[in-house]
């Protein structure tokens, strides 16, 4: 889920040192911070406005489950 993934970052990134971690809704996030700061994009294109404009340059993409509400990482070339 969204919020173990933001657990895992948070520990990550307090293990390391980094302490000025903040957290923030997709879509309220303003366009000229993606260029300001280091971003993390979590989410799907349906429900992160920011996934889309990105996901040509991913090494990745997800493949949504038929049978489930989940989605799995597939490498790109694959």
């Amino acid at each position: 889920s969204d919020a173990y993934l933001l657990h895992r970052i948070t520990l990550t990134a307090s293990e390391a040192g980094l302490r000025n971690l903040v957290p923030q809704f997709a879509r309220e996030y303003p366009a000229d911070g993606l260029l300001q700061n280091n971003v993390i994009i979590v989410g799907s294109k349906s429900g992160n406005p920011w996934a889309e404009p990105f996901e040509a340059q991913m090494n990745f993409h997800l493949r949504q489950e038929r049978s489930a509400a989940t989605a799995r990482a597939v490498c790109a070339p694959c």
